[in-house]
């Protein structure tokens, strides 16, 4: 009795020995769930989020996922969509030990998130499922589609524009970490650039948006919403004086106004109708564009009150500011309406220069700005005026002299 004991269990030991054996003839289905990648955040030290980000990555089609069996050496390769993985992207495979790894590539700014992943799974079973974990160099920069006319980045020589989300609502990009990649934005009020170096590190979320301040000093912020993705670091100002305006009480016409160093400049020609005053080729939609030309003599009374016609001090201190003479006319010039090649035009400094052109000058080529500092006998039909001249050819800005009564010019006006 004892001996059939001991056959019995010998019998069950065998038979649950053979039962834990993997069966290594059969076909599975391994089933590989989304990439997931760590959390993109704004708690490193050049986060521009209070929190973490939510965004959903967008990654490059196609890519491959490279399977190898650990035993037989045996190399599989599907190729898949990183974007659509739904119910989870299946391979079938003999079951058996396996590696995986996967990865897209990318250069110093992409439309995708460049990332790679590699594990390892044992298939012993009709299906399973496994997860990507992915790892990234790159960050994210995103940028609120509101008062954006043109938007690019760069870094070094390569230039690179954004995507917009098919909704419209953000602009986007995945830049590589280790670089300083500069903003570079043409906002749609004044069509100024604005301009903002970025420091790159990975798995960090730079959100910008901008912002508009209004004439009391009281500033709008533009709310921030995608998801629950919905907290905001940095705002990027377009008018803490470009958003101001001055109205003329003698006629009603609102001109903007911009602040430029410590001076408070019209960012329009003056277009106020005084006697004397002519509207380029006697044509009035000239007027409503370049504003009005003026006599000098007519032009030195011709602010309002409050404001006055700068003197030539007053030019080269604004000159001065932008940086000097050689590079100061680019960041005057409005960035559309002067002749092409518009050298240089930036509009960075807000003040929004347009070729108005004069009694003996075409406009589309060349602006002249008269100032209140003058020489000479008027009497005898002469004077000498230094007058701030800009071109579509260079973007220098020059101080020259004008000698004649009969000259019209364009006039811009400065707050006392």
């Amino acid at each position: 009795m004892k001996n059939l004991w001991i056959a019995v269990v010998m019998l069950l030991l065998l038979t649950t020995c053979t039962q834990l054996e993997p069966d290594l003839s059969g076909i599975g289905e391994v089933k590989f769930q989304s990439v997931l990648v760590d959390s993109f955040s704004g708690n490193l030290p050049n986060g521009r989020l209070a929190g973490p980000s939510t965004w959903k990555h967008i990654f490059k089609n196609p890519a491959v996922m490279e399977i190898k069996n650990k035993v037989t050496g045996e190399e599989f390769k599907f190729d898949y969509n990183p974007n659509e993985f739904g119910e989870g992207i299946k391979f079938p495979l003999p079951y058996g030990s396996y590696t995986y790894k996967t990865s897209v590539s990318g250069g110093a700014f992409e439309k995708y998130l460049p990332f790679k992943a590699e594990g390892e799974f044992n298939l012993g079973v009709a299906s399973l499922e496994v997860k990507i974990q992915a790892t990234t160099d790159y960050g994210l920069i995103t940028v609120k589609n509101e008062y954006v006319k043109s938007i690019s980045i760069r870094y070094g020589s390569e230039t690179c524009e954004f995507k917009l989300l098919p909704d419209k609502s953000f602009y986007f990009i995945y830049a590589k970490k280790g670089q300083t990649a500069k903003l570079e934005i043409i906002e749609s009020l004044s069509d100024k650039l604005i301009k903002r170096d970025v420091p790159i590190s990975a798995y960090n979320h730079y959100n910008f948006f901008l912002k508009k301040a209004e004439l009391n000093g009281s500033v709008n912020f533009i709310e921030l919403a995608l998801g629950v993705f919905e907290y905001v670091d940095e705002g990027i100002e377009i008018g803490e004086s470009d958003s101001e305006t001055f109205s003329d009480p003698r006629d009603g016409q609102v001109y903007k106004i911009v602040k430029i160093g410590d001076q408070v400049w019209f960012a329009e020609n003056l277009n106020y109708n005084a006697e004397g005053s002519w509207c380029y080729d006697s044509d009035s939609e000239n007027c409503e564009i370049y504003g009005r030309l003026y006599s000098w003599e007519v032009g030195l009374t011709a602010c309002p009150e409050g404001w006055h016609l700068p003197s030539e001090d007053e030019w080269n201190n604004l000159i001065e500011f932008l940086g000097g003479y050689e590079i100061a006319g680019g960041k005057m010039k409005a960035i559309s309406g002067w002749d092409e090649p518009n050298i240089g035009a930036t509009n960075e400094s807000g003040f929004s220069a347009l070729p108005g052109g004069g009694s003996n000058v075409l406009t589309g080529g060349a602006g002249l700005w008269w100032s209140s500092t003058g020489f000479g006998v008027l009497d005898a039909e002469w004077y000498e005026v230094p007058t701030l001249s800009l071109y579509s050819g260079t973007q220098g800005a020059y101080l020259n002299l004008e000698r004649s009564l009969y000259n019209r010019f364009s006039c811009r006006c400065v707050k006392n």
